[in-house]
């Protein structure tokens, strides 16, 4: 069976960078959500444009965070040019892993994955089914919400993915990186500091 065209009850999309991989497999032990697996660009939902408004979905979750440990983690696992495709931003043929000098990716000062438009895009939708907003940064102290929300099993919360420290810190990295980061994800991490930890939108 083709698992990109197959259906589930959950939907489980991010801006990518933000975890959402541990995040799936671990859902997926218990409810029927998108598949993680597939061939570069072939998933249409896992870092979704906007909600899908397909019928078969009955709950989604869209996971995000601060931009710019979002981006540094792409970075720094080179997956820069497969994320632009999961996006379906294409015209990039560059090799899909290679390394990218992140002051030259950014420095047009346009943010080429769209983060802000996809966040803005999936907060302003209407769509038949009710979506979790959920910041990464807050998914720990929040797991007893999530668990409400998609019905899981309260004997497995004890099994949920212990937090990790962040590989990935903009306070570490050197001024002229904070920089590039401010000008292009500035406003966006603004506003996502000011948005509450989770936020359901029935």
């Amino acid at each position: 069976e083709d698992m990109v065209n197959s259906k589930f009850d959950i939907l489980i999309s991010s801006t990518g960078g933000v975890g959402s991989t541990f995040f799936i497999d671990f859902i997926a032990k218990f409810k029927n959500v998108n598949p993680n697996n597939f061939a570069v660009g072939t998933s249409p939902y896992k870092h979704a444009s906007n909600p899908p408004s397909e019928d078969f979905i009955k709950k989604a979750i869209f996971l995000y965070g601060d931009p710019y440990n979002a981006v540094l983690s792409i970075n720094r696992r080179k997956i820069e040019f497969i994320h632009l495709r999961n996006r379906g931003k294409i015209g990039y043929h560059r090799d899909l892993d290679e390394p990218i000098d992140l002051k030259e990716f950014l420095g047009s000062g346009h943010d080429p994955f769209g983060m802000e438009e996809q966040f803005e895009s999936w907060l302003n939708s209407e769509v038949s089914y009710p979506i979790m907003f959920l910041k990464y940064e807050k998914i720990w102290e929040n797991i007893d919400r999530i668990y409400r929300f998609l019905e899981l099993p309260i004997e497995s919360m004890d099994a949920f993915p212990k937090r990790l420290a962040r590989n990935s810190d903009w306070n570490r990295v050197d001024e002229s990186i904070k920089s590039v980061l401010e000008s292009v994800y500035g406003s966006l991490k603004n506003r996502i500091d000011n948005l509450p930890d989770i936020l359901i939108k029935e």
